[in-house]
C-alpha cells in the first residue's frame, strides 16, 4: 500500500512540474514594444541565394520606411505608457 501511495505522490508531482514548465509565458504589451526596430524585407533574394551584395545595398539604401501614424490614430494612446509620437 505504501507503494502504491508513493508512486500515486510521485505522479502528482511530476504531472504538476511538467505543465507549469509548459505553461506559457506571457509578456506585458509595453515591454514588448519594439518601436525602434524594423524588419525589412527587400525585393530581391538574399545574397545566400546568389543575390550581389551591391544590389542588396542599393535596395537597402533607397528604403524608405513606411510613415508613422500619428498619436491620436492609435487606440489608447494616451493611456499607452510606451507610445511615442516621434
Amino acid at each position: 500500500m505504501r507503494k502504491v501511495l508513493t508512486a500515486i505522490g510521485l505522479i502528482i508531482i511530476s504531472t504538476t512540474m511538467m505543465s507549469h514548465a509548459q505553461s506559457a509565458q506571457s509578456i506585458p504589451v509595453a515591454d514588448n514594444e519594439t518601436s525602434q526596430l524594423w524588419f525589412v524585407e527587400l525585393s530581391s533574394p538574399p545574397s545566400i541565394d546568389g543575390t550581389a551584395v551591391a544590389t542588396l545595398e542599393r535596395e537597402e539604401a533607397t528604403f524608405t520606411p513606411p510613415p508613422r501614424a500619428p498619436a491620436s490614430a492609435i487606440p489608447n494612446a494616451a493611456t499607452s505608457a510606451s507610445c511615442s509620437t516621434a
